[in-house]
């Protein structure tokens, strides 16, 4: 066991993935569980932060805030094309912008393998493959291939099971520099959790802060500070930061 010497609750900031991090990843979007209590120990981590608890997910913040209802967390949805500032202002670009890439992966789409699924987020459109992987180099091809094709700055995001199609010029790491500047989250500590590639960015912003970053789960070339044994690890971590205990007391894996 190894002491994480982070900051405690009262100090620091949290800026927490929602997939692979809170919840297991499921072999669809919709399938995901929620485990029971997430909403109110996230309510609880920001009552003892003062507010300074932020989500940071590809998923948009509609899906987000339904399945943590009645809890809202300021933070960015669509990997930092939306943004949900503290009190709830919201930053996002405009959705007809995809149009090209929808258009694009619609005509492609019906030549697929089941288990195939797009999951359209409005500012990027993602496809899931973990049901089919057999058809990774294909799909690949495929939304490289719309990204590429299409007028307008696009990129390719790479994750688990995942390509995804989506507007350039943000990511997690740019949502945390820009919440880190707002109060509550304006001179605490950073912690970021976070499962996948997308978080790296984050790990790196964190750290710029005088942060800590935890690896959430297996992943080969991480850039985060510490490693976590997956979502069950981190909720135990959260608890103890929302029920005030020390960082002398807390130890991980």
């Amino acid at each position: 066991m190894r002491r994480t010497g982070i900051a405690d609750g009262a100090t620091a900031a949290f800026f927490i993935d929602f997939d692979g991090t809170l919840v297991e990843i499921a072999s669809a979007p919709d399938a995901i569980v929620t485990p029971p209590g997430l909403a109110e120990l996230l309510a609880d981590l920001t009552r003892r932060t003062g507010g300074a608890v932020a989500v940071l997910s590809g998923r948009s913040l509609a899906t987000i805030d339904r399945m943590l209802t009645p809890t809202v967390l300021a933070g960015c949805g669509q990997h930092g094309l939306e943004l949900r500032l503290p009190g709830g202002a919201s930053v996002a670009r405009e959705v007809a912008e995809m149009e090209p890439i929808r258009r694009r992966l619609a005509a492609v789409s019906v030549d697929w393998p089941e288990g195939v699924t797009i999951e359209d987020k409005g500012l990027s459109i993602a496809v899931h493959y973990r049901a089919a992987p057999q058809a990774a180099e294909r799909v690949e091809d495929a939304v490289g291939r719309a990204v590429a094709q299409a007028p307008g700055t696009f990129r390719l995001r790479r994750g688990k099971m995942v390509v995804e199609a989506t507007l350039a010029g943000a990511s997690k790491g740019t949502a945390l520099k820009r919440l880190m500047v707002e109060p509550p989250f304006l001179g605490r500590t950073p912690v970021v959790l976070g499962d996948d590639v997308t978080d790296d960015d984050a790990f790196d912003a964190a750290r710029a802060f005088g942060g800590t970053s935890f690896q959430v789960g297996p992943r080969e070339g991480h850039r985060a500070d510490f490693e976590i044994d997956g979502p069950s690890g981190v909720l135990d971590l959260l608890r103890d930061f929302a029920q005030g205990v020390t960082s002398s007391e807390r130890t991980t894996a």
